[in-house]
């Protein structure tokens, strides 16, 4: 077997022992082909480069599995790929604010849960099951916690 192909088996061997601990934790099937290729590696610089090749080439794979180990869990690797933008939420609703009997407008649709439109102030909704399109009038029947409930307005309601 050529080196470059026994360093090839090597990396793949990391690959999935890196894989069984951060991606497939507890299934234990990649981490034992991860060590079967690193294993089937050294055997092979034994057999093709010598005992003193062999010792050297262990040692290696073992300071190697380390050190990929190591920077695959150090915080610096994980916060170059985190996500780093912040999510706005939705205004929680204030009694003082809005109130039972307003009117607001659906700029979500309502299925069953959405976001209203209140003079300007945007609230996350719930109705009791209704479907309701964006852009209908909604009112709100009830105030619950931080919870704002509405129904569709209809012509009687106006």
């Amino acid at each position: 077997m050529s080196l470059i192909s026994i360093v090839l088996l090597l990396l793949l061997g990391i690959v999935f022992l890196l894989l069984e601990i951060l991606v497939f934790p507890g299934t234990g099937f990649s981490g034992i082909i991860g060590f079967a290729l690193m294993g089937i590696c050294v055997w092979q610089i034994y057999i093709g480069f010598g005992t003193t090749a062999g010792h050297w080439s262990l040692a290696g794979v073992g300071v190697l599995t380390v050190a990929a180990i190591w920077i695959a869990l150090s915080p610096k690797t994980w916060n170059r790929v985190s996500l780093k933008s912040e999510i706005d939420g939705v205004a929680v609703p204030s009694p003082k604010n809005i109130k039972k009997g307003d009117v607001g407008v659906a700029i979500s649709r309502l299925a069953p849960m959405g976001k209203v439109d209140f003079d300007g102030e945007f609230v996350e909704v719930k109705t009791y099951g209704q479907f309701i399109d964006e852009k209908s009038k909604v009112t709100i029947i009830k105030i619950e916690h931080n919870s704002v409930y509405v129904k569709l307005m209809t012509a009687e309601d106006e």
